[in-house]
């Protein structure tokens, strides 16, 4: 059912996307964020912006839940696959439901350092190893806990640089929605190796490096120029280390291939920044 809850993602995102199509004519009325709610009735009225809404709205649900069945396709062929082969019993840990503690919180967090210890020494071949140590449940939790980490930094880094929360907020996940769907898309198609659960690890992780060079660029007040861009490469660089590794060595695609999707997902991703950055600050 991942076709669903993809489309509703894609559904979702339309929608913001859609306020930016229409944005121009707004911004011939009165500029800033100011003139976009000022005038949202009037468009509304014209049946415009409503229009591109609806439009906007199918098509990204379609293609939402386009990714969805590829990627049901593929976790229903690797199903298959292991039914035929004879695979140990799974751990009391990850057969359970465990409920949210404070131990499991615990846990995690010790998981988490243990993965940044392990790719900060490793940063092409810790990835794979430390996702086979940790198995699916906990390869979840660990990215969802590095994907709130990655959420909390970029926003702070933003607000010190004297940028909006609204822009940090919808910058970082847009980026993170973007890396997800990129991922599970790439692998689900191409027959790749993982699960969803290792396309959250990789976002999560991914990210992280970014978001904690825009913190302490911000913290220590450079946030603009050359010094910026040295902090910013740094990260940047870290996080293509990071998606080189998921492709290579848990999904298993060739290096050309990998190189590929690395650089059309870091296009997407900087394209969807400067989309943000349009309707906030234009």
């Amino acid at each position: 059912m991942k076709k669903v809850t993809f489309a509703i993602i894609g559904a979702i995102l339309g929608i913001p996307l859609s306020y930016y199509f229409q944005s121009e004519m707004v911004r011939s009325k009165v500029g800033g964020i100011g003139g976009y709610f000022k005038h949202f009735g009037d468009i509304v009225k014209d049946g415009n912006l409503l229009g591109n809404v609806i439009l906007s709205v199918l098509i990204f649900a379609i293609i939402g839940g386009l990714i969805g069945y590829f990627i049901d396709k593929n976790e229903v062929k690797n199903q298959s696959d292991s039914s035929h082969q004879q695979t140990p019993p799974k751990s009391e840990h990850e057969a359970a439901n465990v409920k949210i503690s404070a131990q499991q919180v615990s846990e995690t967090s010790k998981d988490a350092i243990e993965v940044s210890k392990s790719f900060m020494s490793d940063p092409v071949g810790g990835l794979a190893s430390v996702y086979l140590k940790l198995g699916e449940a906990k390869s979840l939790s660990v990215g969802i806990l590095f994907m709130v980490i990655t959420i909390i930094l970029f926003v702070i880094g933003f607000i010190l640089a004297n940028s909006t929360f609204l822009g940090g907020i919808l910058s970082i996940l847009f980026m993170l929605a973007i890396v997800f769907v990129s991922l599970s898309v790439s692998r689900g198609m191409f027959n790749g190796k993982g699960t969803i659960n290792s396309d959250i690890l990789i976002t999560g992780l991914s990210l992280l490096p970014f978001s904690v060079l825009i913190f302490v660029s911000s913290l220590v007040g450079v946030s603009y120029g050359w010094g910026f861009f040295a902090y910013l490469s740094f990260g940047l660089t870290y996080t293509i280390l990071i998606l080189f590794s998921g492709f290579t060595k848990i999904y298993q695609f060739s290096e050309s291939k990998s190189s590929i999707f690395i650089a059309i997902i870091l296009f997407l991703v900087l394209n969807a920044v400067n989309i943000v950055f349009k309707i906030i600050f234009s």
